[in-house]
C-alpha cells in the first residue's frame, strides 16, 4: 500500500469513447495502400476465424469485451506452447507447480490488484 498502482492523474475516466489519440502512426508495409495486392490479405482474426479458432462471442459474455476464447487448434496450440516453455525451464532445474486461481486479499493487493 506504501505504493499504490494507481493509474496516471491524467487517464481519461470511462469507457474507450473518452480516450485521448496521443500519436497516429502510419503503416510501414511495403505496399501502397492501392495496390490490388495488398486487398488479398487478411488479418490474424479473419484468418482464425476462418479455421474455427476464436470465439469472441462467448468470451464476451463471460468477460466482457475485448476477450477472446482460443478453441480447436489454437487451444491445442496454446498449450503446446505452455507445455514446452514448462518442459524448458524444469530441464533447467526448476520445480513445475501449479497453484489455485484463488489469492488471499493481502497477496492480491501486493499485487497491485
Amino acid at each position: 500500500m506504501k505504493l499504490p498502482n494507481k493509474t496516471h492523474f491524467d487517464s481519461p475516466v470511462g469507457g474507450e469513447d473518452k480516450n485521448k489519440v496521443i500519436k497516429i502512426v502510419e503503416s510501414k508495409s511495403k505496399l501502397p495502400r492501392n495496390t490490388k495486392l495488398s486487398k488479398q490479405y487478411k488479418s490474424h482474426v479473419e484468418i482464425a476465424q476462418q479455421f474455427d479458432l476464436l470465439d469472441f462471442q462467448n468470451a464476451s459474455k463471460l468477460t466482457g469485451n475485448k476477450f477472446v476464447f482460443f478453441k480447436n487448434e489454437a487451444a491445442q496450440l496454446e498449450l503446446a506452447l505452455c507445455n514446452w516453455a514448462l518442459n524448458l525451464v524444469a530441464k533447467r532445474g526448476y520445480t513445475p507447480i501449479t497453484t489455485p486461481d484463488l489469492a488471499r486479499a493481502n497477496i492480491m493487493e501486493a499485487c497491485g490488484f
